[in-house]
């Protein structure tokens, strides 16, 4: 684990545990909406039968989906896990910086950069572990930053799939992401309740946590280069 981003983990922790015990008082109890199901359903997977559909989902962003699950774009398919989280990103009540990050990471699959470790980048963001609910869940906020930072789009998303390759443990679903404290990790998908809003608290712990981890982030990646 590169040592710069272990370091942030006492700080990231603190944070988390402030979310959570505000999370603990405003539990969220109900089946979460919004993937395009039902009679809406456009694009699906066939064994969860989730997709994106055209009451869910604007006509730029089914375009995006048809090309990347309908093979036209070059790029590998983001499956399992990661067509739920597009599906939940860029649906039309999504905040924007979910829905940008959705559409920006669409584009790059369509037309995407040789990347290193791309296996262990597919399995973060495809495969069900810790970490593809701290990619998925952190990624929208981490891409925010980074733009405001004036990097394009592109080398922002090609940023946070590089992120992805940091990943570590024994096996895919034991997978961590460095300088998040494991605890966090593994309850991360289950601070986010169901149409959650721009203003709510996982939103601003989100905002939190990527202006003082980006900084170290780019330090380190610029280090493996």
């Amino acid at each position: 684990m590169p040592e710069r981003l272990k370091r942030l983990e006492p700080q990231i922790k603190a944070m988390a545990e402030k979310t959570a015990a505000i999370q603990k008082g405003h539990r969220h109890i109900g089946k979460r909406v919004g993937y395009g199901e039902g009679n809406d359903l456009v694009l699906h997977l066939p064994t969860k039968g989730y997709g994106f559909g055209n009451k869910s989902h604007s006509p730029e962003v089914l375009e995006l989906a048809r090309k990347i699950f309908e093979g036209k774009g070059t790029g590998h398919r983001i499956s399992g896990a990661g067509d739920l989280h597009l599906g939940r990103l860029t649906q039309n009540n999504s905040p924007h910086v979910e829905k940008q990050f959705g559409m920006d990471l669409m584009k790059f699959y369509i037309n995407p950069s040789k990347l290193k470790n791309e296996r262990k980048i597919n399995e973060v963001l495809s495969l069900e572990s810790p970490a593809t609910e701290a990619w998925w869940t952190l990624s929208p906020y981490l891409h925010q930053e980074l733009l405001r930072r004036k990097l394009s789009d592109r080398e922002s998303v090609e940023i946070l799939l590089n992120w992805a390759s940091l990943a570590e443990g024994p096996d895919w679903y034991l997978y961590t992401l460095p300088g998040i404290p494991s605890e966090l990790i593994n309850r991360i998908g289950h601070l986010e309740p169901p149409n959650w809003k721009s203003t709510h608290h996982v939103h601003k712990f989100a905002q939190e946590f990527a202006k003082i981890y980006v900084p170290t982030l780019l330090e380190v990646l610029k280090n493996k280069k």
